[in-house]
């Protein structure tokens, strides 16, 4: 078993401890491997353990790194849409806005699918 899936299996265990770590190692590194690989398992995932990764996920972003999610946007993964918009919208700053209006030119489908649902958190 290599590095990444050793991250994956303890992003998706019982261990909080390991899982937290691997869900700050997701986010801090920007790991677009692994979570391709999370994407690619999240069909065969028990919602609930879909739930704990989530939940993982979102307790490691913060404003310094939020913006670490965008680059997971080209694997498109439905059972993230909620946690990825909700923190887009908790987050939103000139920044993202600018990187926002780049990602829109290149027509990138799954940035306009979170745009949108960020836009609709925001005016809740």
């Amino acid at each position: 078993m290599d590095d990444k899936d050793i991250l994956l299996k303890d992003l998706t265990g019982k261990d909080e401890n390991k899982a937290q770590n691997a869900a700050n190692h997701l986010i801090n590194n920007s790991d677009t491997e692994l979570f391709r690989m999370l994407a690619d398992k999240s069909d065969f995932l028990f919602p609930f353990i879909r739930n704990n990764v989530s939940k993982r996920i979102e307790k490691a972003i913060n404003k310094e790194n939020f913006s670490n999610i965008i680059k997971f946007f080209d694997y498109y993964c439905p059972y993230y849409d909620d946690l990825f918009a909700s923190i887009l919208a908790k987050h939103a700053n000139q920044d993202l806005t600018d990187v926002s209006s780049h990602v829109y030119q290149r027509k990138s489908l799954f940035w306009n699918q979170y745009s949108c649902n960020s836009e609709v958190l925001k005016q809740d």
